[in-house]
């Protein structure tokens, strides 16, 4: 567990999140797109499938700050 800064613009918000620096993109519930002023659905839809079933994303590109 890491707490990080996301960056949107001017916007930015602190997370602690589990970070996999092996991993191809980063996940985080919509709630912090949102407060980073983020219109989650005009993104690239990406479904990301595992053993509960489709996890259904939205990608956007943000700055992050370890």
């Amino acid at each position: 567990m890491l707490q990080v800064t996301l960056f949107n613009g001017a916007k930015h918000q602190q997370v602690i999140c589990l970070v996999d620096s092996g991993a191809d993109e980063s996940l985080f519930h919509s709630s912090i797109g949102r407060n980073l002023g983020i219109e989650i659905e005009t993104g690239i839809y990406k479904g990301f499938d595992g053993i509960a079933g489709t996890l259904e994303a939205y990608m956007h590109p943000i700055d992050v700050e370890v």
